[in-house]
């Protein structure tokens, strides 16, 4: 018999959405629970989709209930939906239980969708529901904010190290550079050509090993 969310979580119901309209982290992943759960109550869980099934349904959980509740709701829920063996269960279970994971919006989509099968356009709702090309453009945009800010945080990493050498009376090279910031040579070449054409560094006289040299 397919579980009844609203029957069979009662004592969830604090996390829904307050008045105000704001989600706090055990809100948010009350949700994510509950629409696997609506997911594997639609849908057989598959042989090679048990492990991760198991996995998620119990990081949600502990975002939201104690270790060892979470662990006796997805023993339950093992049994019901399903399918694997105590031992299997414990040994899927072993690392989530010593660490809160923590994913981003696009991370647990990803995992949803690619582990579990699962549509995953409730994660980027608002008011209105959005369309598969909604939901895709959505994460693309994000994904390429992530990928910006990313980008822009390791060339400020490598402006400091190029910086810090010049105070020093050290002209920067790539290799120093890569050795003070705490990045490959090889990321430090892709922004070589932005690090010695900023107004901070472009006075100084910069040079790239001559292997680098075109």
């Amino acid at each position: 018999m397919c579980e009844s969310i609203g029957a069979r979580h009662k004592d969830l119901n604090e996390y829904k959405r307050p008045n105000s309209g704001k989600h706090t982290i055990g809100q948010w992943w009350f949700k994510i629970y509950t629409h696997i759960l609506q997911h594997i109550n639609a849908n057989p869980v598959k042989e090679g989709m048990r492990d991760s099934t198991a996995f998620i349904l119990f990081v949600a959980l502990r975002h939201i209930q104690d270790e060892e509740a979470a662990y006796q709701r997805v023993r339950q829920l093992n049994e019901r939906h399903i399918g694997l063996t105590d031992e299997e269960l414990n040994k899927y279970l072993k690392t989530a239980k010593t660490t809160l994971y923590k994913y981003k919006k696009d991370s647990i989509a990803d995992y949803l969708e690619r582990q579990l099968g699962m549509d995953v356009s409730f994660l980027y709702q608002d008011k209105a529901k959005l369309n598969p090309e909604e939901v895709k453009a959505a994460r693309q945009a994000a994904a390429e904010s992530t990928a910006k800010k990313k980008a822009e945080s390791t060339l400020s990493r490598i402006l400091r190290a190029a910086r810090e050498l010049l105070t020093q009376n050290v002209t920067p090279t790539q290799v120093s550079v890569a050795a003070i910031c705490g990045r490959s040579e090889r990321t430090v070449r892709r922004y070589w050509t932005e690090v010695i054409g900023h107004p901070a560094i472009r006075s100084a006289s910069i040079y790239s090993p001559h292997r680098y040299v075109r």
